[in-house]
């Protein structure tokens, strides 16, 4: 909705009574603000987690939409023909798997003493029979890939970028249903653990409450 429609729809919508004269009570719209697919130059985590996201979005779709009306239209015996709709039913199996899945892999790495991004990279593609982009030889044509249930190693190329060379051993595609997108891996690991700032757990440290002091003691330790 654009313009004055909202303004629109909800003066429409106000409650009065039989002389038109507007009453306490309104009625509203709920509306869902989901996430919108990201794909930029470069991508990390924060974009990783969004697309994840949609693509959750789009298998429920699919089920409400199709799979469940499908069978409706079965039941009653009416003939729809062949419906054909994106599947992404693999590509979240690799994001989700909980024994070596993209995000599984990488609360693996977090809780390591000397997790780092590089291995949980080289960890991911080993798992799933790829090579790391920057010891696998430059592709024979623009664009050549091998995919896996949706991931894949972007390979360097004489048309790639001083960039896309540069970061060719610190990166992973996941092959969306809306693009392809490469996931630089740099900060995957420390963005996961979420943990608080050195410094907030310092201040935090010398609060005259002991319970609070304590608190943020064993955050250092951590």
């Amino acid at each position: 909705m654009t313009g004055n429609q909202p303004k629109k729809m909800t003066k429409a919508m106000l409650l009065g009574d039989e002389n038109g004269r507007e009453g306490e009570e309104t009625l509203t719209i709920g509306l869902l603000d989901i996430f919108g697919f990201e794909a930029f130059v470069t991508n990390s985590i924060e974009q990783l987690l969004i697309n994840y996201a949609n693509e959750r979005l789009l298998q429920e779709f699919n089920k409400q939409v199709f799979e469940a009306a499908t069978k409706e239209y079965q039941a009653e015996e009416v003939d729809v023909g062949d419906l054909t709709y994106h599947d992404n039913s693999a590509l979240l199996r690799m994001l989700e798997n909980p024994r070596d899945g993209v995000f599984a892999t990488l609360n693996s790495e977090c809780v390591r003493r000397y997790g780092s991004d590089l291995n949980f990279l080289s960890t991911l593609l080993k798992r799933h029979g790829l090579s790391n982009g920057a010891a696998s030889g430059p592709a024979k044509k623009s664009g050549e890939k091998q995919t896996v249930s949706g991931l894949f190693v972007p390979k360097v190329t004489r048309s790639s970028t001083q960039a896309e060379r540069d970061s060719a051993g610190s990166v992973f595609g996941v092959a969306h249903f809306a693009a392809d997108v490469v996931y630089n891996v740099n900060g995957f690991v420390e963005k996961n653990r979420d943990r608080l700032p050195d410094e907030i757990c310092a201040l935090g440290a010398t609060s005259d409450q002991p319970s609070i002091a304590a608190l943020f003691a064993d955050e250092r330790r951590a």
